[in-house]
């Protein structure tokens, strides 16, 4: 079998509060892994590492697709954002991405070579039928991992 490659394209959204955005001290990072027909991929692990590649947190998507780091601290000048996925016979990764906490609002675009995902072979669907005897050709398509991140300062108590 060739390999197939499947391309994680991630959309980061940081938006930080405006008001005193030096005084925030812990925000919130959410967001949503979708396949490339827009469906939500549960089960798929997201980390959160620090500036000094230390792991912050970490947690699988629910059944939705969505997932929220909550009470991050800002004691870093930039978090990598990791997901992992498990096809139930390999785990596929991408290289990580990186965003800094000075980026206040606005859209980040991920460049698909710093998020491909190799070797990932889509589940066949669980709506698909076919007869006894035939055998499904292999489905060829691409995973994007939308993260949508929106973070929110909190104000120093």
């Amino acid at each position: 079998m060739g390999r197939v490659y499947f391309i994680l394209s991630a959309v980061l959204l940081l938006t930080i509060a405006l008001a005193v955005p030096a005084a925030a001290s812990t925000c919130t990072i959410r967001g949503t892994v979708t396949d490339t027909d827009g469906r939500p991929v549960p089960g798929a692990d997201v980390t959160l590492f620090d500036g000094y590649r230390t792991e912050i947190s970490s947690v699988k998507t629910s059944s939705t697709g969505s997932f929220a780091f909550t009470d991050v601290g800002l004691d870093t000048s930039y978090f990598t954002i990791r997901a992992f996925y498990n096809d139930g016979h390999q785990t596929y990764t991408n290289a990580g991405y990186f965003t800094t906490q000075y980026q206040a609002s606005g859209n980040v675009v991920i460049p698909l070579a710093d998020t491909r995902l190799e070797n990932y072979r889509r589940p066949a669907s669980s709506t698909a039928r076919s007869s006894p005897a035939s055998t499904p050709a292999p489905a060829l398509a691409t995973v994007i991992l939308a993260l949508f991140i929106v973070a929110m300062g909190i104000k120093k108590a």
